[in-house]
């Protein structure tokens, strides 16, 4: 298929954006390119029992400034999670953990992660920035609270909190004053999708809800099972691109929203010929990492209602005593991967389903652990953390886990800004930049990655697909519509 107008490698969320605003534009001769079987990209919704849970993102993070919120707010799909974040039972079988003071520690944590000022003016990595502070607070407010092991264990849970919300193998790695480049939408942080699922947003965007009489044509333009193996810039009538089962389509315009983790594995390969130093140097310096969700479901909910989840919290014998107990556990690093559990939370869709966060280094290795693996490690962790609250926890029926670092077409979750980001100077607005070819075509990025102040959010993704689409609208406009 030649003489495409555009063509949209990706269809994730910047993808279906992208190719809504160019379609209610009324440019029709575009071409999707999805080398899975299903649109969505890391919004991916399942179901299980009759109502929708979702696999990757799962908030509409914030109202203000926040395109999915804007979209959505008015189709009754939205509403408050039960479980906001803001208060957390933290459990340890070998220390003695206050509730309350631990609660007291939560603000003085996100006052330390909010700190503009200060994490501005730093030159650190974020490890180092909230150690020194927190260590600081905890001396002055909770010297006679605390024992130096409780404080010691808490800072951990935080260090996992922090890989949780950044996708950073660990916080030595992450950035501090990149960290203010992050944009936080004001307005409640947790909205949930009711039983709907976050694929209502590519419904949304696809005008197939709530009126599928006014759907767009955006599922005629989309090709599912095809992986782009070669994007090729140097031909004088436009850009080629090629799949792996040998089809070739050549546009003018072609759009690439591939993750940032895909870019860094295949750019050299894919491009031809290869990209710019300054496109690659952000393809390299920008960060991107993985957290991965397990959801386990149980006959029926054996926890309180109330329960706002178990977080767990390890000092270092209960390291030495799941090490000795259980030590099929170890990994390579020669720790136990349940230390990569960062705890279990109820969600609103399913009340018999925990949801257990995986953060951390060791995710790629975690991956390949079978189903069975999986239920044996966390239920010897549930018991061995709470067994003594709740002596009669049911055995699992089944347990779902995400595997995005080994997705091919994710190679891990959400971008962060590293120390490396810092030291090469990279920032998302480098890999936002077009490549302007011959003066006639144009390549161009879109995703969360290139979102300078949304970054690892779909809001982000979904803003940075306009962004782009726009740039093709405003060109055409300054062109003979015979063109067009």
């Amino acid at each position: 298929m030649n003489n495409l107008h555009t063509i949209i490698i990706g269809a994730g969320a910047a993808g279906i954006a992208a190719s809504s605003r160019l379609l209610e534009n009324n440019i029709q001769n575009i071409l999707i390119l999805e080398a899975r079987d299903r649109i969505g990209g890391r919004i991916h919704t399942i179901e299980v029992d009759g109502s929708a849970l979702d696999f990757g993102a799962q908030w509409c993070h914030g109202e203000e400034n926040n395109i999915v919120y804007t979209l959505a707010k008015d189709l009754d799909v939205l509403s408050h999670s039960k479980n906001e974040y803001n208060s957390f039972n933290v459990y340890s079988p070998t220390l003695n953990l206050d509730k309350d003071v631990v609660n007291q520690l939560i603000p003085i944590a996100v006052t330390i992660m909010d700190d503009t000022e200060a994490l501005q003016n730093s030159t650190e990595n974020f490890g180092d920035y909230f150690e020194k502070r927190f260590l600081a607070e905890m001396k002055t407010d909770f010297e006679n609270k605390l024992s130096p092991q409780v404080t010691t264990a808490l800072m951990d849970w935080f260090h996992k909190f922090v890989k949780c919300l950044n996708a950073c193998p660990t916080w030595y790695t992450l950035s501090a004053k990149g960290l203010v480049h992050y944009e936080v939408c004001d307005g409640n942080y947790y909205h949930q999708w009711r039983n709907r699922g976050y694929k209502t947003i590519l419904e949304i965007l696809m005008r197939e809800f709530p009126d599928p009489r006014k759907k767009l044509p955006i599922s005629q333009k989309i090709l599912l099972n095809k992986i782009v193996s070669k994007i090729i810039t140097d031909k004088s009538d436009g850009v080629t691109v090629i799949c792996s089962d040998g089809t070739k389509y050549s546009a003018r315009y072609v759009l690439v929203t591939l993750p940032l983790g895909v870019l860094k594995e295949i750019h050299n390969s894919l491009f031809e010929p290869q990209l710019p130093s300054h496109k690659v140097n952000a393809i390299n310096g920008l960060g991107f990492g993985t957290v991965n969700k397990i959801l386990i479901k149980f006959p029926f909910q054996w926890w309180q209602r109330d329960e706002k989840g178990v977080s767990i919290v390890w000092s270092e014998k209960d390291r030495d005593n799941v090490l000795r107990e259980f030590p099929s556990t170890m990994l390579q690093s020669r720790k136990s991967w349940l230390e990569s559990v960062m705890g279990f939370y109820p969600i609103d869709s399913h009340t018999n389903i925990l949801l257990v966060w995986l953060v951390g280094s060791s995710l790629e290795e975690i991956e390949k652990l079978s189903d069975d693996k999986i239920i044996a490690g966390l239920m010897f962790v549930l018991k061995y953390f709470i067994g003594s609250r709740y002596p009669d926890l049911p055995n699992p029926i089944s347990v779902i886990c995400s595997k995005w670092y080994s997705d091919p077409y994710t190679r891990g979750s959400y971008s962060y800004r590293s120390l490396i980001s810092d030291d090469m100077n990279v920032f998302a607005s480098d890999l936002a930049e077009p490549i302007h070819l011959n003066n006639k075509s144009l390549l161009m990025f879109a995703g969360e990655a290139t979102s300078s102040h949304q970054y690892s959010t779909v809001h982000g993704a979904i803003s940075s697909g306009f962004r782009e689409a726009d740039r093709i609208i405003n060109v055409c406009k300054t062109e003979p519509k015979s063109k067009l």
